[in-house]
């Protein structure tokens, strides 16, 4: 016997609803409204979008479906909080679901446009749902922070034309490659090139504190370290494989709320002394 269409829908509505009970929805929401240029609907909408992503994922684990880059948001603010993302995952899929790192592929791409149309009733034909890849569009921060941004990069350039870093000791650090992480916080948030490697350099002295010590202190981290520890994250196979080649465990990630990862007074405390 045929299922019909209705009751199809019905049972992919509740496939969906059990999904949602199982992520931090409010906390996704909050964290994209306080970060990015959005609605509240398109904050709502971009979860929605990636619950779908995800059920579909369940169903068919290895098909290429590629999200708006509104979505990718959030599943990035998902990613980040590594602890709830890696059991949600564990949930869903019995293992960890990495965050794609592929060559932008437009069919693929409007394919999972009428994949989230006709399965899931989604309308994705509005301009900013029918982009993909990481540069298109950039991160659509709030004026707010990117201001904030903005007198960073100012300020830190002002202070490396007048000081000289001493450099990081660590033999471990040697084995992991940072060289592409400098481009992608520099492109990620619109920054200098050496900025961006000041961002790096804070964050090696992370990994080299949690190496030796075991811990760090969340409230002594420069914003522009969370900037580059955020997009080593968001290539979750490298984060994974560099962790274990540093920890021989994975380290996990508490997102930062905005206003500590575009403070320039955090900035100015714990770097500019």
């Amino acid at each position: 016997m045929n299922t019909s269409p209705k009751i199809k829908a019905m049972d992919i509505q509740e496939e969906i609803f059990e999904l949602s009970r199982q992520i931090p929805k409010e906390k996704l929401l909050s964290s994209l409204i306080a970060k990015y240029d959005i609605s509240h609907s398109d904050a709502l909408k971009a979860i929605d979008l990636l619950l779908c992503f995800f059920h579909a994922r369940k169903i068919d684990k290895k098909k290429l479906i590629i999200l708006p880059q509104v979505s990718d948001w959030a599943w990035h603010e998902f990613i980040l909080d590594t602890r709830s993302y890696h059991q949600f995952t564990k949930n869903i899929f019995g293992t960890y679901l990495p965050h794609m790192k592929i060559v932008p592929d437009g069919d693929a791409f409007n394919d999972s446009i009428q994949l989230f149309n006709n399965n899931y009733d989604i309308d994705l034909n509005n301009t900013h749902w029918i982009e993909s890849g990481w540069k298109s569009p950039a991160y659509r921060f709030l004026d707010i922070w990117n201001t904030n941004i903005k007198l960073i990069e100012t300020h830190t350039l002002q202070f490396l034309n007048h000081s000289k870093l001493e450099p990081l000791l660590s033999s471990e650090l040697n084995n992991i490659n940072f060289e592409w992480l400098k481009e992608r916080v520099a492109v990620r948030f619109n920054i200098n090139m050496e900025v961006a490697a000041l961002a790096i350099y804070y964050y090696q002295s992370i990994l080299i504190s949690v190496k030796q010590n075991g811990v760090y202190k969340s409230d002594h981290l420069p914003s522009i370290a969370l900037w580059a520890w955020q997009e080593h994250i968001l290539w979750t196979e490298k984060y994974k494989n560099d962790c274990n080649l540093l920890f021989n465990a994975f380290l996990h990630h508490a997102p930062a709320q905005a206003s500590q990862l575009f403070s320039v007074e955090n900035v100015r405390l714990n770097i500019y002394v």
